[in-house]
């Protein structure tokens, strides 16, 4: 397999899973998930890696391939996965945010 000079192979994954014993709110286990994978990617980020999270949560399938693939036990429920990658710099391309394109109170530049 040859890979491009912008892809990477992953680092690592990180799954990240809720432990339905240990939830308040068992209806609302994937919002924790959300925001502790959310968190996840911005300290990834502020250490200057790159990363990209991946749903499993609500696809049947993906759940309970995670759940076969690891061996979760049956309270565990996996939500979401982080791969982490070090950041590919191509200094060919222009930089993608422009100030033109930011708009303040309207969508009609004043």
């Amino acid at each position: 397999m040859t890979l491009s000079p912008h892809t990477i192979p992953a680092l690592a994954a990180i799954v990240v899973c809720s432990d339905l014993n240990m939830a308040e709110d068992k209806d609302k286990w994937m919002l924790d998930c959300e925001a502790a994978s959310q968190q996840l990617l911005q300290a990834v980020y502020s250490n200057g890696l790159g990363a990209h999270k991946s749903p499993i949560y609500p696809d049947r399938d993906r759940i309970y391939g995670m759940t076969d693939m690891l061996g979760l036990p049956d309270h565990i429920k996996a939500h979401s996965y982080v791969s982490l990658v070090y950041p590919v710099k191509d200094t060919d391309k222009d930089e993608p945010f422009s100030n033109e394109r930011v708009l303040c109170n309207s969508w009609v530049r004043k």
